[in-house]
């Protein structure tokens, strides 16, 4: 998508209840845009974001389950 990047990391993190960093974002592949001191995202990636940190809990789980 080309939408633009207007999605703060606070709305990130208002969205899933709890925090997130933008480098923590950047690990799985998300890169900021950066507007000043914001850290923007593109509104279109959410559905994108919210997987791969579904992905990222379950491989942690299983990692500590060994």
């Amino acid at each position: 998508a080309d939408d633009p990047a207007t999605m703060t990391l606070g709305e990130i993190n208002r969205r899933l209840g709890f925090a997130v960093t933008a480098d923590f974002l950047a690990s799985l592949g998300f890169s900021a845009q950066r507007e000043r001191a914001a850290k923007l995202y593109r509104p279109s990636d959410w559905p994108r974001i919210c997987d791969a940190i579904v992905r990222h809990v379950i491989a942690q789980r299983d990692c500590a389950a060994n």
